[in-house]
């Protein structure tokens, strides 16, 4: 016999409020709740997932990271190498990763300005 959107909904919300009393977080909490919603909706069973949602712990981000300010960038190139300036300040004007400095090439920039200034792409 097939359960009733009403059955489904507590369920659901009856594993949300287990799981948070044991200390898990927003994320792993909707790890297991999200399948459970897209199969719903697959089999046509409208589940009212603003009602679901009122049952998550709050979304808290855990990491504290920022990006570099300016005295941040000072300190890095007091102490780097030419070559490092060069790699840190790219990465801070031009907004690119680490990961993106080996993948450059000369066809990755543009002249502007009569040679002095370059554009990324």
């Amino acid at each position: 016999m097939a359960k009733s959107t009403k059955e489904i909904e507590y369920e659901i919300r009856d594993l949300i409020i287990s799981q948070k009393d044991k200390g898990m977080r927003y994320a792993a909490i909707y790890n297991y709740v999200k399948p459970v919603i897209s199969m719903c909706k697959l089999s046509d069973k409208m589940i009212n997932r603003k009602r679901i949602e009122k049952f998550m712990p709050p979304n808290v981000r855990t990491k504290k990271t920022t990006a570099y300010e300016h005295p941040d960038i000072a300190k890095l190139l007091e102490v780097a190498d030419e070559r490092m300036k060069v790699v840190i300040l790219l990465c801070s004007s031009a907004g690119l990763r680490i990961g993106a400095i080996p993948d450059l090439n000369w066809g990755s920039q543009q002249e502007v300005a009569g040679g002095d200034v370059y554009h990324v792409l």
